[in-house]
């Protein structure tokens, strides 16, 4: 734990003397930082992407996935699967808006064999509706295990 402290103070030590887009530099840094220093029991979302690890196979998150968004009503417009990663693309109304927005699901398979997911709805993100879409796909793979 403590080396994990030194290395975000490093980071961020590192990015304090940039010049020019210096703010944007440290928050970038620090946003790392941070997600490093969580470790992977949480989930880091940074420009408009949750993303987050998954202690099962890519196919088996894509699978959950495609219930995920067929049981919340969404449309899919692009289903690509390969051995390493995976793409889901769908539009639909979240439960509280006016009108459809899009969803982009992005699966890549790690070499511990876990499953990186990285979930954006629209142009520019809403964390709320990706938190919620990840936890309804987790509820999926719990169902399937």
């Amino acid at each position: 734990m403590r080396a994990r402290l030194i290395a975000v103070a490093l980071l961020i030590a590192l990015a304090l003397p940039l010049g020019g887009c210096s703010r944007k530099a440290v928050l970038w840094t620090t946003g790392l930082a941070a997600a490093a220093a969580v470790g992977t029991g949480g989930y880091l979302y940074a420009r408009g992407d949750l993303e987050h690890d998954l202690a099962r196979d890519h196919k088996a998150v894509y699978e959950a996935a495609v219930r995920t968004l067929n049981d919340k009503g969404y449309r899919l417009r692009r289903q690509e699967i390969t051995a390493i990663n995976a793409v889901l693309e769908a539009d639909g109304r979240p439960a509280g808006l006016a009108e459809d927005v899009k969803v982009t699901i992005k699966l890549r398979k790690v070499e511990s064999g876990d499953t990186h997911i990285s979930i954006r709805f629209g142009l520019l993100g809403d964390e709320a509706l990706s938190r919620d879409m990840l936890a309804a796909i987790e509820a999926n793979l719990a169902r399937s295990a």
